[in-house]
């Protein structure tokens, strides 16, 4: 029994020394080439992605609506008329499948427009960022509102802009709209 106690486990740890020492140095020094060529890597990659981004830089603000403007005039009288309602798309077409609007949702719709004294209204045109796909408009739905007149509903289209520069927003001119007063 004396003998079973001095023999050693297979799975005992024995230390190990290597060879020589100038292993342990040629893995450091392997190491630390590949870690600066990484960096050299990783700092190439990112002076190629500022010199490439800062040679041309793209236009992500994309038109969605125009700018309109005009003049809203009495069909029977051609004075000009205040205070007309001027809307984006048709009154009747705000179905909410999910309910009326909610808070965020009331905070990010557009002022109502409104003509002045004067019959002119600007109904300014919607953007928004699209990095990967050009979002455009093909036409714009208008509505005129005024208490006492017909309500008018038209669609302007690509035709109808009169000023399309790249810096700035398509720009429609509404022209004089004629509201008919409503019957007695």
């Amino acid at each position: 029994m004396g003998e079973l106690n001095q023999i050693e486990p297979s799975n005992a740890r024995r230390s190990v020394k290597p060879a020589n020492d100038t292993t342990a140095k040629r893995f450091t020094t392997l190491a630390s080439i590949w870690i600066m060529k990484l960096k050299i890597h990783y700092y190439s990659f990112a002076l190629l992605i500022a010199t490439v981004g800062g040679c041309q830089s793209g236009d992500y603000n994309h038109y969605t609506a125009p700018e309109v403007t005009g003049c809203v005039l009495a069909a029977d009288t051609h004075a000009p008329l205040a205070n007309v309602r001027v809307l984006r798309a048709d009154p009747g077409s705000h179905f909410e499948p999910f309910g009326p609007p909610k808070g965020g949702q009331l905070l990010i719709q557009p002022a109502v427009v409104r003509t002045d004294a004067d019959g002119r209204f600007v109904l300014e045109s919607r953007s928004v960022f699209a990095l990967f796909r050009n979002a455009g408009w093909w036409s714009a739905p208008i509505t005129y509102q005024r208490n006492g007149y017909e309500t008018f509903s038209t669609n302007y289209t690509a035709s109808n802009v009169i000023s399309n520069a790249p810096a700035g927003p398509p720009v429609v001119d509404a022209g004089e709209v004629l509201l008919r007063p409503l019957p007695k």
